[in-house]
């Protein structure tokens, strides 16, 4: 259940008049999750499972234990009712796991937690660079993108080419939801005084490219950044159906050739 599910189940069984219980359903939940208000508040997938009984079987225990190691929190708590004169007393034993050994298993529960956490990122991962590859080996094959034709296929998120002066590039860059071409200034370790000097030359000539590409540009000088950039982005990213790969590119490279075209003259009068 979503919080707003367990909010609405709670309201239902509060019954009344709809609103007034789902306002009482709020607040009775924000106190027991002791928070103020649950509207940044969500549930997380993780399960705490206690199991209560006056005993347990072996094949019980067995499959507690075996489940705590796939990293599950299952504790089993015995109950043994004594009576004492006129009053029951009943005591309450931990017996999986044993309490000396609660630390050292919650440790290896996480330790598990994030193996298999690593273990899903380095598969995404490869996926990632896999399908990037493919990205630019179908754009850079494009009769259009001569520009990059040269440029050998990479599993990055971009791939560039210089514009012919020093530390400022041509880019096409990729993401799983958008695409996109950039310029990028970026003369090094310790230039940032001088990106922002070539940034700023050219963007005294952005209403003259502003007005013949057609496509919105984004001028950023990354004030807390190295490196300056001038961008379209384009929707679409790797993660779009490959069948329509062809038309994003389509759109992508004439975003790069408008860009480069419109921006030519003034990255040759650069020092």
């Amino acid at each position: 259940m979503t919080l707003d599910q367990a909010v609405a189940a709670h309201a239902k069984y509060l019954g009344g008049d709809p609103a007034e219980s789902e306002v009482k359903a709020r607040n009775a939940v924000a106190e027991f999750l002791n928070v103020e208000s649950i509207e940044e508040t969500e549930l997380v997938d993780e399960v705490r499972i206690v199991l209560v009984s006056a005993d347990f079987s072996s094949e019980i225990t067995t499959s507690v234990m075996w489940l705590n190691k796939r990293g599950l929190d299952l504790r089993c708590i015995r109950l043994r009712p004594y009576k004492m004169g006129d009053k029951v007393l009943v005591d309450a034993t931990q017996i999986i796991p044993l309490p000396e050994a609660a630390d050292y298993e919650v440790k290896l529960r996480e330790q598990t937690k994030e193996t298999r956490k690593l273990r899903i990122q380095r598969k995404e991962l490869s996926e990632r660079h896999d399908i990037r590859h493919a990205w630019w080996t179908m754009l850079i094959a494009r009769p259009d993108a001569m520009l990059h034709a040269h440029i050998t296929p990479s599993t990055y998120s971009w791939i560039g080419t210089s514009s012919g002066v020093r530390g400022v590039n041509l880019n096409y860059t990729i993401t799983q939801d958008d695409c996109g071409a950039e310029l990028y200034i970026d003369r090094g370790k310790d230039a940032e005084l001088e990106n922002e000097r070539i940034f700023d030359q050219l963007s005294s000539a952005k209403d003259q490219v502003n007005a013949v590409v057609p496509f919105q540009i984004a001028w950023e000088r990354l004030e807390d950044k190295r490196a300056c950039r001038i961008r379209v982005k384009v929707p679409g990213g790797y993660r779009s159906e490959e069948s329509e790969w062809p038309d994003i590119q389509s759109r992508q490279v004439a975003a790069m050739n408008a860009l480069t075209a419109a921006l030519q003259p003034h990255i040759k009068q650069l020092k």
